[in-house]
């Protein structure tokens, strides 16, 4: 199952340029609520962030909400991992 479509943010022209790329096809289709989540040490605070790292399909859709906090965002999904070890 890959993501083609976000009702907020539109298509997702990374995966149809793979699946243009590959023999795959489509059988069908699911439509599934996203939610999403900071995700933070335990000791974190919210008035302590400063910014959020994560993908940017996520911080695209989240980008409303992140702006309300004052949060500066980054796309980088192998930084935000290796943050919360």
């Amino acid at each position: 199952m890959v993501p083609v479509e976000s009702s907020l943010e539109g298509s997702i022209s990374r995966v149809y340029d793979l699946l243009l790329n590959s023999t795959l096809k489509a059988s069908g289709e699911v439509e599934l609520r996203v939610k999403h989540c900071l995700i933070a040490n335990l000791e974190t605070v919210l008035n302590s962030v400063k910014t959020v790292y994560s993908h940017p399909q996520a911080l695209a859709q989240c980008r409303v909400f992140l702006r309300q906090l004052g949060l500066r965002i980054d796309f980088d999904v192998r930084y935000s991992r290796q943050r919360l070890k």
